[in-house]
């Protein structure tokens, strides 16, 4: 009797602390799901399960798609820039981690098992091999074989087979077979795993249910916020071209006239147009001048700095600005990109060659005032398309146009 009295304490015991895991894991998950950037996302799962459920050590291994290899990012409880440093081949992954990645599944390590099994992850972190846990964050897209049909039976997400796939593969020809064909689906944009959760802990799987549950909600999260980053670019960039659009732009303007104001720097705008366009496109066909809108824009952000910001103004018109940017400087990457533009030609059954003219203006050479500076580059345009085309004209000092021809400096 009293045997099952103590058995009943400590179930009782076992559910109130269930309950409180669960009330936390609720508030976190809360946190997570207000934030939109994904590298907020993963710092905050790693802070938080450290916080509210009191791991000395923790630590977010990231999905590197390009090396095809987990990337150490967030931790707490080792030297940041120590984790940092921790890189995991998955071309031939230490079981633990093989686990994790391949099949999807959580998985505990003993003390005894993490001296074999993880002795390279801890010598990269300089610490004898302890007990941990490892948790999947796995996106929500972990059905995308029915949309996509690929037929890529080996990825563990293929008919939720957890791997299985892949071990038969192993058994069949051998490891050096089936990493042959891991690559396929590793590269895959919709493999949905983004990482691995590291938990130095000994307790068994099932006092993990709440941070299974935990991890399972960062991967949605993750999702949402990925899509969310994605559709602020898809907002701020032109389809077609490939630069922003003409709202990003004069959002961009308005915050260099406020950097400027409060660093007492210049920077300069350049206003582009397609000279004769209409009669291109009239000429060649609306898909040839797509391929012209393309061009421009490649040429441009290929020759910018990072800094700059190339956008699609309206139609075939195009603005740049170039922050920290003297009219002299502004001057000779107008010039660059006219010229290039005009070397370019365009594909189709003949070269087609397109021009542009330029408008520059700078703060405070062509106006003392900041807002203004758009609109003299806009008055320097329009005088370049009436001096002739496929040239650059700068707006001086009150007014005054100078106008830049190929190989030929004069006032005008």
């Amino acid at each position: 009797m009293a045997a099952k009295r103590v058995k009943g304490s400590r179930g009782a015991e076992r559910a109130t602390r269930q309950a409180e895991q669960y009330r936390v894991l609720a508030r976190l998950t809360a946190e997570l799901a207000g934030l939109t950037n994904p590298d907020q996302v993963s710092r905050e799962l790693v802070r938080g399960i450290s916080r509210e459920f009191g791991f000395r050590r923790t630590g977010f291994l990231q999905f590197d798609r390009t090396a095809l290899q987990l990337r150490g990012r967030d931790s707490t409880g080792v030297p940041a820039a120590l984790f940092r440093e921790v890189r995991i081949s998955l071309a031939d992954p230490p079981e633990p981690f093989r686990t994790a990645v391949f099949a999807g599944r959580s998985t505990v390590v003993s003390p005894e098992a993490a001296a074999e099994s993880s002795a390279s992850f801890y010598r990269a972190l300089r610490r004898a091999p302890q007990g941990h846990a490892l948790l999947p964050v796995v996106g929500g897209a972990r059905r995308c074989w029915q949309e996509l049909r690929c037929g890529n039976r080996l990825c563990p997400f293929y008919r939720n087979n957890g791997g299985a796939a892949l071990e038969a593969v192993e058994r069949r020809s051998g490891m050096a077979a089936a990493r042959s064909r891991i690559e396929s689906f590793l590269r895959c944009e919709r493999f949905p795993i983004y990482g691995v959760l590291w938990i130095e802990t000994e307790h068994a799987t099932r006092d993990l249910l709440p941070l299974q549950s935990l991890a399972r909600s960062a991967g949605t999260i993750l999702d949402n916020s990925h899509l969310y980053r994605r559709l602020q670019y898809l907002s701020a960039i032109d389809p077609l071209t490939g630069v922003h659009n003409r709202r990003s732009f004069l959002r961009a303007l308005e915050a260099e006239v406020i950097r400027s104001g409060r660093s007492g720097g210049g920077f300069a705008v350049v206003m582009l147009d397609l000279d004769n366009f209409k009669a291109f496109n009239d000429a060649h066909g609306h898909l040839a001048g797509d391929r012209a809108m393309k061009a421009v824009g490649d040429v441009l952000l290929r020759t910018l700095r990072r800094s700059d910001v190339a956008a699609r103004y309206g139609g075939e018109e195009f603005a740049v600005i170039l922050p920290d940017a003297t009219l002299e400087a502004a001057t000779a990457v107008a010039e660059r990109v006219r010229a290039q533009i005009e070397n370019l030609g365009v594909a189709g059954a003949h070269p087609r060659v397109i021009t542009v003219s330029a408008g520059v203006a700078a703060f405070p050479t062509s106006t003392p005032v900041r807002e203004e500076t758009l609109a003299a580059a806009d008055r320097a345009l329009y005088h370049a398309k009436s001096a002739g085309k496929n040239r650059v004209v700068v707006m001086g000092p009150a007014e005054t146009i100078r106008t830049l021809e190929p190989g030929k400096l004069r006032h005008a």
